[in-house]
């Protein structure tokens, strides 16, 4: 409401009579809410669907972590692979007779190989598997982690291109089995109970994810909301946080950097030579753009041998400005691919796409097999036909003016636009015209994208600025409530103890 006020510049008592009306007209569902301890809390208005999708997935997901149907039955216990952490055994205990487990770490901490164990127990078990992510590049990954086929979860879902909707649904579920959902900080509500719409009590459900990224970009904060609920300690959902950084991931200086910024403190430049994480000062725009130029077509192909096309990624705060993703964009491809055959689409801005371009997929296009977050190199162009073609994962996608709408230059692309992708080589510019996007959960997002080398090009005020700046930008959402209030009615007086915290 304060914030409304602010916008609208009316009165409280205006903005109050008005949200009533759409109340009263059904247009907004106004949800009185109570605490944990049964005190009022602020009401939420939200539009019904949303409302009805929180109200679903606390449902469902009650259902699962209960296994109302009790038809599941436990796994027998598979022998572990050697060198497990305590936390790492903890979670495959917990994924044998537990409906819903949640399994949380940052970079290091070994996610991917307690994910791995525990499909193969779930295999030993004759228990089907399937493996999914909110975005194709989280997939892939996914894939390459676990050795196994893993999908988008729209492909999961199997939706249909002219509807959007899903041919798996509460009326024809998925097959029985163990569900893995990777990058699930990615959830937004919409998706995650299309999700959880296609489960039953007698599947089981492994939500992998970092909590300390970045929220998904659609609404909701799913993989929080539950994780405050299942945090509880009268909670029967398991959770595990690996905290553990193994052996291997210790000599990294871009997973050293990364918890170092979780806890508070400013990274330091990696002295080592061949090293991961480096900070370059730069203390105003111009001298960013600069900077990240050279960076990337010179000194990082120099030192460590990436192709600057295909292996480096800008990630930004924002769009706009000379340290931005249109400006670094325009300059990346006056580098890259000056001469090559264009294709021009007029307008008061014109667009232009060369033959070598990196360009990204903006929309989910089902019909056409490309989602959201898909990067790819132009490989041709027809300007007469107005069509273009882009290589994506080693497939090649047409597009004509119309769906040409859904692309743009992938040089630079915002840090929101990279969850759930990984790059060799990222570089990242923070300056204080940033400010407004400054936060922990930026920055540490931004550095976990990359695997060989990390470059921020920073204001060190900036720098400094985002590190100490944990307040998340707020999300109002009921789920968290909604969640221990559905398990508390169906547990009634008991209380099983499940949560796990633990390296």
């Amino acid at each position: 409401m304060q914030n409304a006020e602010r916008l609208l510049e009316l009165p409280p008592a205006r903005i109050e009579a008005e949200a009533m009306k759409l109340v009263h007209s059904g247009a907004l569902v106004l949800d009185r809410r109570e605490g944990d301890e049964g005190e009022p809390l602020p009401p939420l208005c939200y539009p019904p669907r949303f409302y009805d999708a929180e109200r679903n997935v606390a449902e469902i997901l009650t259902d699962i972590a209960l296994g109302a149907g009790k038809g599941r039955g436990r796994w027998t216990e598979v022998a572990p692979p050697p060198g497990l952490s305590a936390g790492q055994l903890a979670a495959i205990a917990a994924i044998r007779d537990a409906g819903l487990v949640i399994l949380t770490g940052g970079p290091g901490t070994g996610k991917s190989t307690v994910t791995r164990a525990i499909i193969d127990t779930a295999l030993a078990n004759e228990s089907p598997v399937l493996l999914a992510a909110p975005t194709g590049r989280a997939a892939k990954r996914l894939a390459e982690a676990t050795g196994q086929r893993a999908t988008t979860i729209h492909r999961l879902l199997e939706i249909e291109g002219g509807t959007g909707e899903f041919f798996h649904n509460a009326q024809n579920p998925l097959p029985e089995g163990l569900v893995v959902i990777d990058e699930a900080s990615m959830l937004d509500l919409p998706l995650a109970e299309a999700l959880l719409l296609a489960l039953t009590p007698q599947h089981r459900l492994l939500l992998v994810g970092d909590a300390d990224q970045l929220p998904s970009v659609g609404p909701g904060n799913v993989l929080r909301d539950v994780l405050a609920a299942a945090d509880r300690p009268d909670s029967p959902i398991p959770v595990v946080r690996l905290t553990q950084i193994f052996r291997q991931a210790e000599g990294s200086s871009i997973v050293t950097s990364a918890h170092a910024i979780l806890r508070g403190k400013v990274p330091d430049s990696d002295r080592s030579e061949g090293g991961q994480f480096y900070v370059v000062q730069a203390r105003d725009s111009e001298r960013a753009h600069e900077l990240v130029l050279k960076a990337i077509t010179e000194r990082i192909p120099r030192a460590y041998g990436l192709d600057p096309r295909t292996e480096v990624q800008v990630l930004c705060p924002m769009h706009k400005g000379k340290a931005g993703t249109e400006a670094l964009n325009a300059a990346l491809q006056a580098h890259h691919t000056a001469g090559a055959p264009e294709l021009v689409l007029p307008g008061r801005q014109p667009r232009i796409f060369r033959v070598g371009d990196r360009v990204m997929q903006t929309k989910n296009d089902h019909e056409r097999g490309v989602f959201n977050g898909d990067i790819g190199l132009v490989t041709a162009v027809d300007p007469e036909r107005q069509i273009l073609t882009v290589e994506i994962d080693g497939d090649p996608v047409s597009y004509d003016s119309k769906q040409l709408n859904a692309l743009q230059l992938a040089y630079a692309v915002s840090i929101h636009k990279s969850q759930g992708s990984e790059f060799p080589a990222v570089v990242v510019p923070l300056l204080g015209e940033h400010h407004v996007m400054l936060r922990r959960n930026l920055l540490y997002t931004a550095v976990t994208r990359a695997r060989r080398l990390c470059v921020l090009v920073a204001d060190p005020r900036a720098l400094t600025q985002a590190v100490h700046r944990s307040d998340a930008a707020r999300r109002f959402t009921g789920l968290r409530e909604r969640l221990l209030a559905a398990l508390r009615e169906r547990l009634g007086e008991r209380r099983t103890v499940r949560h796990i915290d633990t390296a």
